[in-house]
């Protein structure tokens, strides 16, 4: 039960509190997400044995919504939303918003040879749309503590869950922030009322 995912911290790194600079834009990361090829990264990286997850539990649990879709790949349909985000191509195909460029550090263990690679494809895929992803690598060490304080733009992860809905609702639900085991925060009121009803 176990899926690989790259996270957008939605708050500021430097302050933990305040809104991110980039990722706090839904529409910023939307964009991300639909330009990549994920498809093609699949099979690029793994031949004929991996597959696609649609959400943070595996397909095969009793409650999961198999309905639901990941956005799909198209640059353009992203560019469009880079745009109405305000952020316009520069000069040197960075996109540039208030003075600032579309810069950002994404954090990643060096053990995993599927993440690194990963990591190459996922950049050029990122700089077509005009997003420039600075690579940090890092022992696992680093990385987990990291996750933990919330000190990065974007982290790429392994995560082997729970898949109870009580383990989605203590990773994923808004219940989970205060015990850490929900480190990116997530909070929707829908979302966590469904686990909270779930759980009973």
């Amino acid at each position: 039960f176990g899926y690989a995912f790259m996270a957008m911290n939605e708050y500021d790194p430097k302050s933990k509190k305040q809104p991110h600079p980039v990722f706090s834009d839904s529409r910023v990361r939307r964009a991300l997400a639909m330009s990549v090829d994920r498809v093609a990264m699949l099979h690029n990286v793994f031949g004929k044995d991996g597959h696609l997850s649609h959400g943070p539990f595996p397909a095969t649990v009793n409650f999961a919504d198999t309905t639901l879709r990941v956005p799909p790949y198209d640059t353009t349909a992203a560019k469009a939303l880079l745009d109405s985000a305000g952020w316009r191509v520069g000069p040197n195909g960075v996109r540039v918003k208030n003075a600032r460029p579309l810069r950002v550090t994404r954090l990643g263990p060096t053990i995993s040879l599927f993440r690194r690679r990963y990591w190459v494809l996922m950049q050029a895929q990122f700089k077509q749309v005009g997003v420039q992803v600075d690579v940090e690598p890092g022992d696992n060490q680093l990385v987990g503590g990291r996750s933990q304080s919330g000190d990065f733009d974007a982290v790429l992860l392994t995560f082997n869950t729970d898949p109870s809905p009580a383990g989605v609702r203590q990773n994923w639900g808004t219940v989970g922030i205060a015990s850490g085991m929900n480190f990116l925060r997530y909070s929707n009121r829908v979302v966590a009322a469904e686990l909270d009803s779930a759980t009973l």
